[in-house]
């Protein structure tokens, strides 16, 4: 979803069809798509909403936080926000640094609309973590020493203030990286230039180093935070499990993925149909290796729907499915 604006009307809908208010347990035993064993299960803390890109606003508060009350006074505790580039991702309203003057990711993390946003009452934040400034796409020569540990004192930076900051809330924050197949093709296509296969092995292996970095810097400041209430971990997001639409498949390297846990952005493979949910869930979980997994988006087009009941219904049977088969939550 580019907003929480657009994803609000699937939320009201979803409502009227009964899951009632997210904050409280609900039962859905009279839907007939509902399968029981979902009975129980605090919504709160499994259904959240990405939000970033809107086009428009509704009052004068700024974009990141107008947006996150609302997707809070809806009644989800889990939210997606993007930490690349926020005065284009939350423009309105707001006065941030110059994207291209903020060096670290803890910079980020330490502006006033980021604090202001950490102080709601969200059991979990995924934070999109990759700046230009230390994610650079050097990796695809590889990635030396120094290389190495830039990428991994920023994300130890990160992790460390959170940890910190936030120790006395038990509260979760998951420093994900974005869609690797689309991110790695991008990269690529950035270059403009042709790439042999043995240049595409070397990337391949330079994007897993880079995750590792990324997730080392995050297990080191684990190590030294003591009894923090709060927890910090790494994801890395895969897009494609059941195609090979890409030169590269996050899904066929996964015993040399470092990362905490493993989200699925499963709009493009399933969008609405359920059986390819099942299905390509059960060919992540023989993948990841025990981890957890998430739903990182799910999308429902409203272009693809007619009405806003079926929409609600198509989605209320993906998010069904999917904690079903075991995700730990699903964001929309």
């Amino acid at each position: 979803m580019k907003s929480f604006n657009s994803f609000a009307r699937v939320f009201v809908a979803i409502f009227t069809l009964g899951f009632s208010v997210l904050a409280n347990t609900v039962a859905l035993a009279a839907l007939p798509y509902y399968r029981p064993t979902m009975g129980g299960q605090q919504l709160a803390n499994k259904i959240g909403v990405c939000h970033t890109d809107g086009f428009y606003y509704l009052s004068n508060e700024p974009y990141l936080l107008e947006g996150a009350r609302a997707i809070r006074e809806m009644g989800s505790r889990v939210i997606k926000v993007f930490l690349q580039h926020p005065s284009r991702k939350y423009p309105h309203n707001s006065s941030w640094p110059n994207d291209w003057q903020i060096p670290n990711i803890v910079d980020v993390l330490q502006t006033d609309y980021f604090k202001a946003l950490f102080q709601m009452d969200f059991s979990i934040f995924v934070l999109q973590a990759h700046l230009d400034t230390v994610d650079s796409n050097y990796w695809m020569d590889g990635i030396d020493a120094n290389e190495y540990r830039l990428i991994e004192n920023n994300y130890y930076d990160a992790a460390k203030y959170l940890l910190t900051t936030y120790s006395n809330r038990p509260v979760k924050f998951i420093l994900e990286h974005w869609e690797a197949e689309l991110y790695y093709r991008w990269c690529m296509d950035l270059d403009n230039k042709y790439y042999s296969p043995e240049q595409h092995l070397k990337a391949q292996s330079g994007l897993l180093t880079y995750f590792a970095a990324r997730h080392d810097g995050v297990e080191r400041a684990r190590r030294e935070a003591g009894n923090s209430m709060a927890q910090v971990f790494s994801a890395v997001e895969v897009i494609w499990v059941s195609s090979h639409e890409s030169d590269f498949r996050l899904i066929d390297h996964m015993d040399k993925v470092k990362a905490d846990y493993i989200a699925y952005s499963a709009g493009a493979e399933c969008g609405p149909n359920t059986q390819s949910m099942i299905s390509n869930l059960a060919i992540l979980k023989s993948r990841v290796g025990g981890r957890p997994f998430y739903i990182g988006e799910l999308q429902m087009p409203e272009s693809d729907y007619s009405l806003s009941e079926a929409r609600a219904q198509a989605a209320i049977s993906q998010i069904n499915t999917a904690l079903q088969e075991g995700s730990e939550f699903v964001l929309i």
